[in-house]
């Protein structure tokens, strides 16, 4: 459905001379991008409100989105399954931010998956994808971009850790630093596994 659309409105674009007609298959897949984020984003905040966690939703968007898109890692091979994955990450994202919000303890969850997630991007970051190669340039830039995001969300963290007032926020900036590192991780793993075959 998203790709039909997009590629309805790539056609009409280019009927009235918007984009060259060579370029339909960029504009279509861009177009798909900005539909999927926009779905994602509606679906996440919609949840956000069901369950009055509006502002930890838009810190886990805000952290989760900064970083992913210079990080790479897996993505979806449907648009359909990129927003079934992203629904189910978000929503694990905050039934896991309810329950650590919970335990009121010191703050040795969070500060351990903070510190092994920002780590991870730290060292493998970028991940290409089959569909996203990466030249050099844009390699270097993503990889600096991915690292100083990661750093500056791993120090907000560590503040939260230290004054508590905050820490409720930061415990959904660690999730969102989790779950770019898997992505990393499954894609790695994904890349290795083509490599054999």
């Amino acid at each position: 459905m998203i790709k039909f659309f997009s590629d309805k409105v790539s056609y009409f674009f280019s009927s009235k001379q918007i984009i060259n007609e060579n370029d339909l298959e960029i504009c279509s897949y861009g177009l798909q991008i900005i539909f999927s984020l926009c779905i994602n984003t509606t679906i996440s905040l919609l949840i956000g409100l069901l369950l009055n966690k509006i502002i930890y939703t838009i810190i886990f968007l805000v952290s989760f989105c900064s970083i992913r898109q210079f990080s790479g890692g897996f993505h979806a091979k449907s648009n359909r399954l990129c927003i079934i994955t992203f629904t189910s990450i978000f929503s694990l994202s905050m039934v896991f931010g309810i329950e650590l919000n919970k335990l009121n303890t010191f703050p040795i969850y969070v500060m351990l998956i903070s510190t092994l997630s920002f780590l991870c991007i730290y060292l493998l970051a970028p991940v290409c994808h089959v569909n996203n190669p990466l030249n050099k340039n844009r390699y270097k830039k993503n990889k600096f971009f991915s690292r100083v995001i990661s750093i500056i969300l791993f120090i907000i963290i560590l503040i939260g850790c230290v004054y508590t007032f905050i820490y409720n926020y930061i415990i959904y900036i660690s999730l969102a630093l989790f779950w770019v590192s898997l992505l990393l991780i499954i894609q790695i793993s994904i890349n290795i596994k083509n490599k054999e075959l």
